[in-house]
């Protein structure tokens, strides 16, 4: 019995030993810790001689936005700011560490400058501000603490990543850091979304120059530990006026949690910043501009992964050569460009030549109305509707071939092309309509392939070369083209 109890005495005791010497160390950090008050800017001497190191204790309510802003008189002569920043919890959890801060030099202020960017939970927070230099160092500090919305909190799963240590990233912000392969030292955000995205990631790294590589190694992985992005999926390129590397990747993301690790094989400090950004595919009926085609455009279907949209017009009306793109791609979504819209280039004067991406099926009516400089066009194989009057007028159009996958020739499509000598009408075509070849005065030669051919319309062949000719593949075909305006010259024959 008197064992038991001296040993529940010396457990007592050692514990209170150990309870008393943690909160003896809190208790000094807390003494010597200034209270922070929000938004006023703090100034101090650090004096690495006397190992002096100075402590802030910042109360934050509410999950927060908080960004650390520091001045540093530092070393110029050794062109260091020689200021460490430590941000840490109550727990002693480093939050922001001091390679994060990476400090430059404002010459007409004589002073290095440098901030911090996090998202905070609620909780008790101490900056610490120390140096490694030999000298008195002056700083300047300030934060700004602001209330995340509710609206934006992270999401808690239960099925998150065991052994994650991560910050909460929030969407849109600009977050920076070092990483250092000497000290196995990794950087890792969580980041939630909140709605199937698209999602840009663009990230920069000071990489090492003369190997000519980001040294960045970044990947993304959802809560299960499925990866999204491995480091080979990203392509730095250098970026000789600011001397970094940058990458920029977009993908569509479902909802839910993810996180993003940064690290380096390179025995030395990379620095990095790390920016995202979802983007709503918009909705129907937009109209978007595209810089690189110099067009807008309107989408016909949103949806993250099969996005489509109608190109509608130029917006650099002294275009000669049009490129209608197969795929076009604006704030990071990719569309599918499937249409030409009624009038697109209706009485353009400038346009000479004319390429329809492979994933247009319908050109509008009256889309190359009136171009009467426009003399080759190439259509994508997509193409499965010439509309009414698409190419009516266009006086200097020499020769077309029609896609395999066309089915209808509309009524007026090629209407007094007066110069256009040959076309080639492909195996789908079921309807060839009213006066859709009437005035080409130089059509001599048609070559009909379809057998599918169910229709032709009045007048469809009226003023063409009286001695032209027409083949076809089918007796019946041969009886369809039979008194549709063509002078009685006109050999038709089949193959």
């Amino acid at each position: 019995m008197m064992k038991n109890i001296q040993k529940i005495i010396f457990i007592f005791v050692i514990s209170s030993i150990v309870f008393w010497g943690i909160n003896t160390v809190n208790a000094a950090m807390t003494d010597e810790a200034i209270n922070y008050e929000n938004g006023k800017v703090y100034s101090g001497i650090i004096n690495a001689e006397k190992v002096s190191t100075n402590y802030y204790k910042i109360q934050i309510a509410k999950k927060s936005h908080l960004i650390i802003n520091v001045t540093s008189t530092g070393d110029v002569s050794c062109n260091l700011a020689a200021l460490n920043v430590t941000l840490f919890n109550s727990s002693g959890k480093v939050i922001i560490k001091p390679a994060d801060f990476y400090f430059t030099y404002d010459k007409i202020q004589g002073i290095f400058k440098s901030s911090q960017y996090r998202v905070v939970n609620a909780g008790t927070y101490y900056i610490e501000l120390g140096t490694g230099l030999g000298a008195d160092i002056k700083y300047n500090m300030n934060m700004e603490i602001s209330e995340k919305k509710s609206t934006d909190q992270t999401a808690v799963d239960s099925s998150i990543v065991t052994g994650i240590d991560a910050n909460d990233y929030e969407m849109g912000e600009t977050y920076s850091g070092t990483v250092n392969a000497e000290s196995i030292s990794a950087d890792n955000y969580q980041v939630q979304v909140s709605k199937k995205s698209c999602l840009s990631i663009n990230i920069t790294s000071t990489g090492w120059v003369p190997y000519n590589s980001a040294a960045l190694n970044v990947r993304i992985f959802d809560i299960n530990g499925k990866d999204i992005i491995v480091p080979k999926d990203l392509n730095f390129t250098y970026d000789k006026i600011r001397g970094v590397y940058v990458a920029n990747e977009n993908r569509t993301f479902d909802a839910g949690i993810y996180y993003i690790e940064l690290s380096t094989s390179l025995g030395a400090d990379i620095r990095y910043t790390v920016n995202m950004v979802t983007k709503e595919v918009p909705a129907e009926n937009t109209i978007l501009t595209d810089e690189k085609s110099k067009a807008t455009y309107k989408v016909t279907f949103s949806d993250t992964e099969n996005a489509t949209v109608e190109y509608i017009a130029l917006t650099n009306k002294n275009t000669y050569e049009i490129v209608i793109p197969k795929t076009v791609t604006i704030n990071g979504i990719t569309y599918k460009v499937i249409s030409v819209a009624p009038c697109a280039f209706k009485n353009n004067k400038q346009i000479t030549k004319a390429t329809i991406g492979a994933n247009v099926k319908i050109i509008g009516k009256e889309a190359f109305s009136g171009c009467k400089k426009l003399r080759t066009v190439k259509m994508g194989n997509d193409v499965t509707v010439i509309s009414s009057k698409t190419f009516f007028n266009c006086a200097n159009l020499t020769k077309i071939s029609i896609p395999a996958q066309v089915s209808k020739i509309d009524s007026s499509a090629f209407k007094n092309c007066k110069n256009l000598s040959s076309i080639t009408v492909g195996p789908s075509v079921k309807t060839i309509g009213k006066e859709a070849f009437r005035g080409c005065g130089k059509l001599k030669n048609i070559n009909i392939k379809s057998k599918k051919l169910k229709i032709v319309g009045k007048n469809a062949f009226k003023g063409i070369k009286p001695n032209a000719r027409i083949s076809v593949t089918s007796v019946k075909v041969k009886k369809l083209l039979r008194n549709k305006g063509q002078n009685k010259n006109v050999k038709i024959i089949k193959k």
